[in-house]
């Protein structure tokens, strides 16, 4: 009896395997990728070090930006920190007085100054039409004023009062002497020449 069926025992021939498609490797970012179990810590790291800095157009707008500001910054705390120290106004009418009734007011040098809302005290020293050095003290108090805001009410030299008529005449001319923007630099320390310091 002929038999036309295979044998089921018998071996057939290889069927040539169909290629797979091949899956794209995960695109490796800058984050660490949790799920590449083939590349360790050290590896991403590495890789990430090895990647240059790309320095683009905004990025080096914004250094230079940041690098400006800063010698900006340090050029304006230089300025403001060489400048002299001012005094208020009060201390310039009463030094406006002080020069007024010295004799020779080019001798005057300030040695300290003390002073509050309603009262200046100046230490300083002259020499006199005598050609002696003194060492001196005048205390100006201010009070209210309707018209001009304040004026001086007192004036005490070596702790003595000063006239009231030339207390009153001096200030007549407060407002051309506050309008012309007195000198309110303040004295250096004194340092006095008999100590070394």
């Amino acid at each position: 009896m002929s038999d036309n069926t295979e044998d089921p025992k018998k071996p057939t021939e290889p069927v040539p395997a169909q290629p797979q498609p091949e899956t794209p490797a995960p695109e490796q970012t800058d984050d660490f990728n949790d799920d590449a179990p083939t590349m360790g810590l050290d590896a991403q790291l590495k890789q990430q070090a090895r990647k240059p800095i790309e320095l683009t157009q905004k990025n080096i707008k914004q250094i230079m930006y940041g690098a400006g500001g800063v010698v900006a910054l340090i050029l304006i705390l230089m300025i403001y920190s060489c400048q002299p120290k001012n005094g208020s106004m009060a201390f310039g009418i009463c030094s406006a007085f002080l020069e007024q009734n010295t004799p020779y007011p080019h001798t005057l040098r300030y040695t300290d100054i003390e002073g509050s809302r309603t009262a200046v005290r100046i230490y300083f020293t002259n020499v006199d039409p005598y050609g002696e050095f003194k060492q001196e003290m005048i205390e100006c108090t201010f009070g209210p004023d309707e018209k001009m805001g304040m004026k001086v009410t007192q004036i005490m030299r070596n702790r003595r009062p000063v006239d009231p008529a030339l207390i009153r005449s001096f200030n007549v001319s407060l407002p051309t002497i506050i309008s012309s923007d007195p000198y309110l630099v303040l004295p250096p320390k004194w340092k006095n020449p008999l100590v070394d310091e």
